[in-house]
């Protein structure tokens, strides 16, 4: 039997083909484009030339490399991050806006924790940065560390924030923060 997909001929009764591992009775997976030829009435396969077959050779083994040199490329990448003795640090911060009643001032109380991913101490500073819809604006810098490896540490710090009453307008407060 002659397979419809590389045109080797195979053994009688073969289930697959020897050469491409099509399975042989079943229809091409492919159009088979220049290498199908009519004669006589029937449509039959020409067979794959040398160059051809070697075409298709040097494409799997070009698609084989590539694949190769993808998964080196991550395989490293992850092992400098997963292994890396550096401090590796985020924060996770919440806030509360609790504006100022008739002399006493607004407040914005901000919380939460600083992580370490890494394998080792580290420290690091976050930027708070509090506004409003008017315009104002507050800034600081609230030191964080030492940060134990895989370990995280609090923060918590409360500003003043009386803006909101003194212009008579309770605008909404947004804190943004940086490690």
């Amino acid at each position: 039997m002659i397979c419809p997909i590389c045109g080797t001929r195979n053994e009688p009764g073969t289930r697959l083909c020897s050469t491409c591992g099509f399975i042989l009775g079943s229809a091409p997976a492919d159009p088979l484009g220049d290498r199908l030829i009519e004669k006589q009435g029937y449509a039959l396969l020409r067979p794959a030339s040398r160059l051809e077959k070697l075409e298709n050779t040097k494409r799997g083994i070009a698609l084989v490399l590539a694949l190769v040199i993808i998964v080196i490329v991550v395989a490293i990448i992850a092992a400098v991050n997963l292994f890396s003795d550096d401090a590796v640090l985020s924060a996770t911060l919440f806030y509360d806006y609790f504006p100022g009643t008739g002399s006493s001032p607004g407040t914005v109380r901000i919380w939460g924790n600083v992580l370490n991913w890494g394998e080792s101490a580290g420290s690091g500073h976050l930027t708070i940065t509090i506004s409003d819809n008017a315009g104002h604006v507050l800034k600081d810098r609230i030191d964080v560390g030492p940060v134990p490896p895989n370990g995280a540490v609090a923060v918590g710090k409360t500003y003043v924030w009386d803006y909101g009453y003194a212009a008579g307008v309770l605008d909404p407060v947004t804190v943004t923060y940086d490690l």
